[in-house]
């Protein structure tokens, strides 16, 4: 009987020191876990950096039309022949070369009218419409803006002529991509450091770095886009970019 006693205590006792045992292991584990995952070793900061910019090239397009009957629609294409050579006219008379000039083919449209037969309405074919669209592309940024401001003196010739667009391109963008992201890159470093001393660290090396996308918007605009933007309103322009770095600590 006692010797039962003894060797069920014998085994109690080995059973305690193997759940200590084993309670103590999870224990350091979870210990080295949680010290492992919040150990303040990185820091993750992000940097930007913004230019403003001028446009150097300019891209004017315009339309103008005439409207005619089936029956008249000989005469209106000449109509719109002698159009034409009122607009190149004016445009060669503010400075304007061929060079950087498109003028496309005339384009036919059958316009339809609704009209009332008896008690019920009807559509019917009406009178066609004959439209032309010019384009300029050119470096001279002020001269397209000029030719766009100053179109009313083409209406005033009877000419039925307004602008379709007017837009404003930088074309060292590609270059202006590399400078931003440098001094995106050290705007990020400025930030960590700041950030590392703050806490009582030393910043370390950069561990990695990820470039965001280049945001081209009017000046003082923040109307971002995850996608990125490029505004083609504004001759001047703002052109930023951000970096996201992770930097170690010391």
């Amino acid at each position: 009987m006692n010797g039962d006693n003894s060797r069920s205590g014998t085994w109690v006792a080995v059973s305690l020191v193997l759940g200590v045992s084993m309670f103590l292991s999870v224990v350091v584990l979870a210990i080295t876990f949680y010290r492992v995952r919040v150990r303040p070793d990185t820091l993750s900061v992000t940097g930007s950096t913004k230019q403003r910019i001028t446009s150097d090239v300019a891209k004017w397009t315009a339309s103008f039309t005439r409207q005619t009957t089936g029956r008249d629609l000989r005469a209106a294409t000449v109509q719109m022949e002698s159009d034409l050579e009122v607009v190149t006219a004016y445009l060669k008379g503010e400075g304007v070369t061929d060079e950087g000039l498109t003028v496309a083919p005339v384009s036919v449209e059958q316009q339809y009218e609704t009209v009332r037969v008896g008690q019920e309405w009807q559509t019917r074919p009406g009178e066609y419409l004959l439209r032309q669209r010019i384009t300029l592309e050119t470096k001279d940024v002020p001269l397209a803006t000029h030719v766009a401001q100053d179109i009313t003196k083409l209406m005033e010739q009877g000419l039925v002529i307004w602008t379709e667009g007017l837009e404003y391109y930088y074309t060292e963008l590609p270059d202006l991509r590399v400078e931003l992201l440098k001094g995106a890159v050290q705007d990020a470093r400025r930030r960590a450091q700041t950030a590392a001393e703050n806490g009582g660290s030393r910043l370390g090396k950069m561990k990695s770095v990820s470039a965001g996308v280049i945001q081209v918007l009017p000046p003082l605009s923040t109307d971002v886009s995850g996608d990125g933007r490029y505004d083609t309103s504004t001759i001047e322009k703002d052109v930023m970019t951000t970096v996201h770095a992770r930097f170690t600590l010391r």
